[in-house]
């Protein structure tokens, strides 16, 4: 669900309780602990939340979660597929893939970073940074996996090219 969505039904839960809105910081942790409940169930855990409660629940993003799964249970058809959009600094789904060189080993080491732009990887075990911060840090861009602004290259297209023969151009780019 998208922040805007969280906070229209934020207002109108806090709202039907007659509940001050809670701080922003508070507002931000709810809604990174409930930001993959797809928008589609939101107005069915808005109705649930109003009807079956008495007063406001006092860990809402954990309420939200336990009644999305009973939304799902009502029919598993429901659950929506993740769809990604293209961006312009990453593969696509998120990650952007880098090389750097280290004098001190004189080695070239490879990176993975989640995509603060898009934010479409939510994996909280890469760092998120942009691809201008990175290339600026020294990180090089790794053309055989990531080509900024190359949506043709995206992972999924990789996965589908698995067992196909390599151009001989793209062999004069490995490196």
């Amino acid at each position: 669900m998208t922040e805007n969505i969280f906070a229209h039904f934020l207002e109108n839960v806090c709202s039907y309780f007659e509940k001050r809105q809670p701080s922003i910081n508070t507002q931000d942790l709810w809604y990174d602990r409930a930001r993959n409940i797809p928008d589609q169930a939101m107005d069915w855990l808005e109705k649930r939340i109003q009807e079956e409660f008495e007063m406001f629940p006092r860990n809402l993003p954990s309420v939200m979660w336990a009644l999305y799964r009973r939304w799902l249970e009502s029919d598993p058809t429901k659950q929506s597929e993740k769809t990604y959009f293209d961006c312009p600094e990453c593969d696509g789904m998120g990650n952007i893939f880098l090389k750097k060189y280290n004098e001190l080993n004189n080695a070239r080491y490879y990176y993975v970073f989640a995509c603060a732009r898009c934010g479409q990887n939510i994996n909280k075990t890469y760092p998120r940074s942009r691809l201008p911060q990175l290339l600026k840090a020294g990180y090089e861009e790794h053309p055989q996996i990531h080509t900024p602004g190359d949506v043709s290259r995206n992972l999924r297209s990789m996965v589908a090219g698995i067992g196909k023969e390599v151009r001989s151009d793209e062999r004069s780019q490995k490196g």
